[in-house]
Parts: structure tokens; C-alpha cells; sequence
């Protein structure tokens, strides 16, 4: 399964991504994004300059907050932040 980070906005809006292929199962994947997706009007919890996260994950893109990642999610999405290359959109 692939795994997309997708990092946007900031003082000058500039988008990065990076992806990986991960052995989760569904339910893994799901628990994820349960873990961390953006709902409602909830802000994530890093908002410097307007910067904002979108994981995509089955051919979903979700708004996340990538703070919210705990233990071997965490270290994945680590990975790819600072894996993170610019992309033109």
C-alpha cells in the first residue's frame, strides 16, 4: 500500500510531497487516519504561516494533523516530512 504526504501553504505558498509503501493492513490504514484526520472546523495543530498536511492513503486524500501520529505510524510520517521534496502544482 502508498502512503502520500502532502505539505502546502506557508508565507510563500510552496507544496511538497513524499510517499512510501507501507505493508499495513486495511484496518491498520483506517486506524490511522482515524487517528489523525482533520473533522470539521477543528485546526490542525500546526498552523504556522497556513501550512497544512494531507495524508493519501487508498486513493483518499484526508486533511491530518500529523502531531496526532502515535507509534509506528508516527515514525512513518516522520520519515516522510523529512523526506519532503518540492513539487509543482
Amino acid at each position: 500500500m502508498k502512503i502520500k504526504l502532502t505539505q502546502s501553504g506557508g508565507f510563500i505558498p510552496i507544496t511538497r510531497e513524499a510517499s512510501a509503501e507501507v505493508d499495513w493492513t486495511k484496518e491498520e490504514s483506517d486506524k490511522l487516519i482515524r487517528q489523525i484526520a482533520v473533522t470539521g472546523n477543528q485546526p490542525p495543530s500546526q498552523v504556522r504561516d497556513g501550512i497544512g498536511h494531507t495524508v493519501e492513503i487508498d486513493g483518499k486524500e484526508i486533511p491530518v494533523d500529523v502531531d496526532k501520529a502515535s507509534g509506528k505510524f508516527a515514525d512513518v510520517l516522520n520519515k516522510l516530512q523529512m523526506n519532503l521534496k518540492i513539487v509543482k502544482k
